[in-house]
């Protein structure tokens, strides 16, 4: 698989605790090792909202292991407001990470709850929920992120 994951990568220990602030790769407090012009000593450009307060990370998430069918999986992203899908060739993994709204899908807005992490081999028939994460700034829990995965695919999943 790919080893970028976009800017979900490595925001949280396994333990669910956060990373200090300041750590590469890792989401920082707002202004920090940021120049006014340009991006942070990471290469990337901070998002507004990106850290919340005293620098904990905007983002919960949860590792897990859910074995859903290929067909069931995209059928979620087909519906799903925004999908990164990557593929590395080398390894033949396919990862696709979902952004879950609060809406329904077909709705004209987005207003995110969390994201979800799917991955597969070429070939296969089933993909791997991986990662499941939620909001935890906007005073989001874990069931939200579910709820709205599920609403999304239109049948409960196991947890």
């Amino acid at each position: 698989m790919s080893s970028a994951s976009g800017d979900f990568a490595g925001r949280q220990t396994p333990t669910g605790g956060t990373l200090p602030a300041g750590v590469p790769g890792r989401s920082m407090p707002p202004g920090a090792g940021a120049s006014p012009s340009g991006p942070d000593r990471t290469g990337r450009v901070p998002a507004a909202g990106d850290a919340g307060p005293e620098g904990t990370t905007r983002w919960r998430s949860r590792a897990l292991t859910v074995v859903v069918p290929l067909a069931t999986a995209r059928a979620l992203w087909g519906q799903a407001w925004r999908v990164d899908h990557r593929w590395d060739a080398a390894r033949g993994w396919h990862a696709a990470t979902v952004l879950l709204c609060a809406e329904p899908a077909g709705a004209d807005g987005c207003t995110p709850v969390g994201w979800c992490h799917f991955r597969w081999r070429q070939g296969a028939t089933e993909a791997v929920l991986d990662r499941i994460a939620w909001d935890a700034c906007a005073g989001l829990r874990e069931a939200d992120a579910w709820s709205a995965l599920e609403l999304l695919i239109g049948q409960p999943l196991p947890r």
